[in-house]
């Protein structure tokens, strides 16, 4: 097997509303297979869906964010095509947020973390 003779390291987006720009595709076509580390930065931190949402939210004044998801839905979607029409492999990393909660042990009467979730 033939080792590649060089990576290519490119950033694809600087936030979710430009995310995989139109020739993103062409520009990684030499390449059998694209590492992204990390896709979570697409959904969580500045420029995130979950950022766009928000944002979108505080406009419309509403403090029901889910009229606000019909912004954010076709970027969603948009990256999902890309990935999956790309003409190469993809491997994507995310991160998993694990949240824990503070209980009270009935037992001990101490307090307890204990994790939460997957």
């Amino acid at each position: 097997m033939a080792r590649p003779k060089k990576i290519l390291s490119i950033s694809i987006w600087a936030d979710a509303s430009t995310a995989f720009p139109r020739n993103s595709s062409e520009s990684i076509s030499p390449y059998r297979v694209l590492c992204i580390d990390s896709l979570s930065h697409f959904w969580i931190g500045k420029g995130g869906e979950l950022d766009i949402v928000d944002r979108a939210a505080r406009r419309m004044q509403n403090p029901n964010s889910f009229a606000a998801w019909k912004q954010v839905t076709p970027l969603h979607n948009a990256l999902i095509d890309k990935i999956i029409s790309a003409p190469l492999h993809i491997l994507a990393s995310m991160r998993a947020k694990t949240e824990w909660i503070l209980d009270k042990d009935e037992r001990t009467g101490k307090t307890v973390s204990r994790k939460v979730g997957p």
